[in-house]
């Protein structure tokens, strides 16, 4: 999907013919340890895996993917909405162990969140870590993903009961760049930008052209009873700085 690859990865939704390659992944301990993947022993009980995920699909998840780099599953990733609240999704990714410690987590977490943002309509995405799982919570902060609460005991495994860190990032406003005057010539339409709560997230969004019939969806979007025509500015962090927010963002 465009929105979610990168210059590194590349992202596919699964199919049972990528199982032979995932199950390595789900049977290696130190990447299962804090995830609720339980008696992976065989090719089989991943395709089992696999063909229930993809049930989440009529529910408009995000994935569940394959992540690949230079075409080899390193990955698995995906996120549903959260039941009674169609725009919050949680996501969630797993990566083989040789490929820890090089961006990859943070690069698919951001992508997932893009993806939410921008394909599923979402309002909040939120996540989950376990305490002890320091690198799987520095992937989330990374992200730009906020902590809000802690869970007590709310994940148990084999070593007992632990507690988790609950994150969330909100899609908090949106703005309109004016590209061109509306009656000048060769008018192609105005560029939309989507905000995140954390401004440091700028680069995770793009631009891209809109035209005015398609506004009143965008802004309603971001439950905002306006839209705002705000000129181009030199540096997408200055306009970000300075650029108000849409009412009721």
């Amino acid at each position: 999907m465009s929105c979610l690859n990168t210059n590194r990865l590349s992202f596919f939704v699964v199919n049972v013919d990528d199982a032979i390659d995932l199950f390595p992944i789900w049977v290696n301990y130190a990447v299962t340890k804090y995830t609720f993947i339980r008696n992976i022993q065989s090719v089989d009980d991943c395709i089992k895996r696999i063909n229930r995920q993809l049930a989440w699909i009529k529910n408009n998840s995000i994935g569940p993917f394959v992540v690949k780099e230079k075409n080899k599953i390193i990955g698995y990733c995906g996120g549903n909405n959260s039941g009674n609240d169609a725009t919050e999704y949680g996501i969630f990714y797993h990566l083989r162990e040789d490929k820890w410690g090089k961006g990859y987590g943070t690069e698919i977490a951001k992508a997932l969140i893009r993806c939410g943002f921008q394909e599923k309509n979402a309002k909040t995405i939120i996540a989950e870590a376990v305490i002890e799982n320091i690198g799987s919570w520095k992937v989330l902060e990374k992200a730009g993903m906020k902590r809000i609460c802690i869970e007590s005991s709310a994940f148990e495994n084999e070593t007992g009961k632990h507690d988790l860190y609950k994150y969330k990032i909100l899609l908090a406003a949106c703005r309109i760049e004016s590209k061109e005057k509306r009656n000048s010539p060769g008018f192609r339409g105005w560029k939309v930008m989507l905000f995140l709560e954390n401004e440091d997230l700028i680069s995770l969004n793009r631009c891209f052209p809109m035209r005015r019939h398609s506004l009143k969806r965008f802004s309603r979007l971001a439950e905002s009873p306006q839209v705002n025509f705000l000129p181009i500015r030199s540096s997408s962090r200055k306009f970000c700085d300075s650029a108000p927010a849409c009412a009721g963002a």
